[in-house]
């Protein structure tokens, strides 16, 4: 209750390890704290695990906080805690938005995809408009072997990659288990419809299928630069020379696996492994 009084503050944290437990109760008491502070410009809670707002209790409205400065939201943790901040924290749409949900149960995955389909529609920000479309994409397994999906609303330079990834921070950073890899409903809250330029990481063990890839294909028909990072020889070879990937994926005559892009004008391969060749001379 001490926090509310704190009216100029800008940047807020509290920083849990994964095994400790909070001093905080609820989202209530979080979300009331946070009335107090209009001048928040980052907030990041991670690893705080709170008694969820109680359901259906006819007061939605009133736990509703707005923070019109925020430029930073950094949430990690329990899918039900990060719901109830994420529908009931407004912020304007350039805010950046940064949830890390590494360690995510199976179960715990479709609880917090309407709440991150809810922000990234601006159905839960300031402004009136939606949210900004990506004109970047990044996804794909990164060193930790996470799964990451992060966007950009603006086209970054393909020839510079890592400067332009390290530099521009993304509007929009999404961590999770590497077994959510090829979970269909992770995609049916990301805009993709508008993405210019797409990289796609780490597939050495071959984790994109070529299905997926055909589907993620589909729904990106505007991009016109690609970007390959880590990936096996044989997994581009398999992008490259789709046609005889569809002879081999299709499950009939009549069904065959499409991987196109229109648009592509610039593809661009980095840190690619050649498996060994061992050639026999007779």
């Amino acid at each position: 209750q001490g926090l509310a009084t704190c009216h100029t503050l800008r940047h807020f944290s509290i920083d849990y390890a994964p095994f400790m437990r909070p001093t905080i109760n609820t989202v209530a008491e979080v979300l009331v704290s946070l009335r107090g502070l209009p001048l928040l410009e980052t907030l990041k809670m991670s690893n705080v695990m709170l008694s969820p707002l109680p359901p259906n209790d006819g007061d939605d409205a009133g736990h509703v906080v707005t923070l019109p400065n925020l430029q930073r939201l950094s949430l990690c943790g329990d899918a039900t805690t990060i719901s109830s901040l994420l529908d009931n924290i407004r912020h304007p749409r350039s805010t950046h938005l940064e949830l890390d949900q590494s360690h995510i149960g199976d179960t715990e995955l479709p609880r917090i995809l309407p709440s991150i389909q809810l922000k990234l529609s601006g159905g839960s920000t300031v402004d009136s408009l939606p949210y900004a479309t990506f004109k970047t994409l990044v996804f794909g397994l990164d060193f930790k072997l996470s799964f990451l999906i992060r966007g950009w609303s603006t086209a970054l330079d393909m020839e510079n990659e890592e400067e332009a990834l390290d530099r521009e921070i993304p509007d929009f950073h999404l961590e999770l288990p590497r077994w959510s890899l090829e979970y269909p409903q992770i995609w049916d809250v990301i805009p993709l419809n508008e993405v210019r330029s797409l990289w796609v990481l780490s597939n050495l063990s071959g984790e994109l299928s070529m299905t997926v890839l055909s589907e993620l294909f589909s729904r990106m028909q505007r991009v016109s630069d690609l970007c390959l990072t880590d990936w096996s020889s044989r997994s581009v070879n398999d992008l490259l020379c789709s046609p005889t990937h569809r002879r081999a994926l299709e499950t009939s005559p009549n069904t065959p696996v499409h991987l196109v892009l229109p648009q592509l004008t610039g593809l661009v391969l980095r840190n690619v492994l050649f498996e060994a060749c061992i050639c026999h001379k007779e």
